[in-house]
């Protein structure tokens, strides 16, 4: 099954993302900086991977369209260190420390027509990503996150829950 809820907070919604594999969760911050984590069920493996199917299409077009638009996505920077796409696969590093590429890294690729979503563990195992909302070494493709993020938590609202199996909890 593949769906969503949001938890509404007083930064906004936290989009709470299940997939067969397990469920992620997507944080937005104070400061709108966003923060991916992954739901860890074994904390031994170096990696989580989520895969984002078309069983449930509108919400998989949001994810497959933020993966293309950060393969086509040009950098204001130059900096070899710190490139986006290696080929079809997006490495985006831990805004945690913009120096720093021991932090945990977000992997998105295509398999077989899906959007595959790693996370890979950084030092301190910690798998969180963050996603700088201003001052992103990756700018401006931390823009299509944040765009994507405003989708899913206040325009699909709207989108009818039984056709799409979206189901949206509100506290």
């Amino acid at each position: 099954m593949f769906n969503y809820y949001k938890i509404k907070t007083q930064f906004g919604e936290n989009l709470i993302i299940n997939t067969d594999d397990g469920t992620f969760v997507i944080i937005r911050d104070e400061n709108g900086d966003l923060y991916w984590n992954p739901v860890r069920k074994n904390y031994q493996e170096d990696d989580t991977k989520y895969r984002i199917t078309r069983e449930n299409y509108s919400l998989f077009n949001v994810f497959n369209t933020l993966y293309e638009e950060l393969i086509d996505c040009q950098l204001f920077s130059d900096d070899e260190e710190y490139l986006l796409t290696d080929g079809d696969v997006v490495n985006w590093y831990s805004d945690e420390d913009v120096y720093d590429k021991g932090v945990s890294l977000l992997q998105m690729y295509k398999e077989e027509g899906d959007v595959k979503i790693v996370f890979k563990k950084g030092k301190n195992d910690n798998y969180r990503v963050k996603i700088k909302n201003q001052d992103s070494k990756y700018s401006p493709a931390n823009e299509s996150f944040v765009e994507m993020y405003d989708v899913l938590a206040y325009e699909y609202s709207n989108i009818n829950m039984e056709s799409d199996s979206l189901r949206i909890l509100k506290r």
